[in-house]
């Protein structure tokens, strides 16, 4: 059986997508794991308007934990939106688990279209993520063992 909590988050998914509009009262206890299923149930037809004002209500919620917010910047990457690009750098910079790093990166290169763009950025702080982590993301950026093994003679 499915928790209340749950059902309730459907329903508001429902409304959302119906383009009618959501109490805001609807997110304030919203938890961790409220968080999460409204993010991974989240579709293009609930994206709404309304749902901008909703997150700047609870943007305290949404920075309160590393895997709300690598969702939360993940769906701003998926809507296009440019603005977040510098809390995305900031999360890249102080976060290094992979669970939370590879999906960001791998939106980044759909964001731009390429790989590219956050190539040089990823190298520079490669050296401070872990070596499964930088393993994982080299294989995304096409990094090879030489300039692994070089930046790391740089930085010694």
């Amino acid at each position: 059986k499915k928790p209340e909590k749950f059902i309730n988050i459907d329903l508001i998914l429902a409304t959302l997508e119906a383009r009618e509009q959501v109490q805001k009262k609807e997110f304030e206890n919203f938890g961790v794991s409220e968080w999460l299923y409204f993010f991974n149930n989240l579709n293009d037809k609930a994206v709404t308007p309304q749902l901008s004002d909703i997150f700047t209500d609870n943007k305290h919620a949404l920075n309160s934990n590393a895997e709300i917010k690598t969702k939360w910047l993940i769906f701003n990457l998926k809507q296009g939106n440019k603005m977040i690009l510098k809390d995305v750098d900031y999360f890249l910079k102080n976060t290094g688990r992979r669970k939370f790093l590879v999906p960001i990166y791998k939106e980044l290169i759909q964001f731009f279209g390429n790989n590219k763009e956050y190539r040089e950025q990823y190298l520079r702080m490669s050296l401070n993520y872990h070596s499964i982590t930088q393993n994982t993301l080299d294989k995304l950026f096409d990094v090879t063992i030489k300039t692994r093994q070089s930046l790391r003679q740089l930085n010694h």
